[in-house]
């Protein structure tokens, strides 16, 4: 079995690299997280408060997300004809602007790959652990996810407003997805488990 770790490349404020995970489990979290991520970007697209030029850049994002899916999910998909088939249906939904089906058929497959939170949730870190969290928010993130302005079309919304606003599993979602490393490590996503708690715990708790 191949091992990576998620995060050397943080080093000092981090404390990635103490657990390892397989790539094919990075893969399935991976899978997982973009279903969700999908379903959470279709809900914004199909509310009427949510600004016209913010749902032209949701759209595009969707179908871009579309168009990697089958590769992300390649490991649920190859072992599953009508799994298979599944995934192949949701964007032929998604340009039929059949919302309602393809949200239902999302959620269908999220709770049949469910997204392991374990270790990700706030609940885990220690005081410690939201200090090192504090520190990597600061360095890395808070530049370009500081403000909440959903009046553009591809806006990097805030971190804080989001940890304190989504669920659980739609913020680690994009954690997990919506971070990526360069090509020493593949494009992962060099946050570990511990990064993401700790990150965590600290925004939702930051005054």
């Amino acid at each position: 079995m191949v091992l990576i770790f998620l995060g050397g490349p943080i080093k000092a404020n981090s404390i990635i690299g103490i657990k390892q995970v397989s790539l094919i489990e990075y893969d399935e979290q991976l899978c997982s997280s973009e279903l969700v991520i999908i379903r959470g970007d279709l809900a914004k697209l199909t509310k009427i408060t949510t600004p016209e030029l913010y749902k032209k850049g949701l759209k595009i994002r969707i179908d871009g997300a579309f168009r990697t899916l089958n590769w992300i999910c390649r490991g649920v998909i190859d072992n599953n004809l009508n799994v298979s088939y599944l995934f192949k249906e949701l964007e032929q939904l998604f340009i039929a602007k059949k919302f309602q089906e393809l949200y239902l058929k999302l959620d269908f497959l999220i709770k049949k790959y469910p997204l392991n939170l374990d270790q990700y949730l706030p609940g885990s870190a220690s005081k410690k652990d939201t200090k090192v969290g504090m520190k990597i928010y600061q360095h890395y993130c808070h530049g370009c996810h500081l403000s909440h302005n959903d009046q553009i079309k591809m806006p990097a919304l805030s971190l804080e407003i989001m940890a304190k606003n989504l669920s659980s599993e739609e913020f680690i979602a994009r954690m997990i997805a919506g971070v990526k490393g360069n090509g020493v490590i593949a494009l992962r996503n060099p946050l570990s488990r511990k990064d993401i708690s700790s990150i965590y715990s600290y925004l939702l708790y930051k005054e």
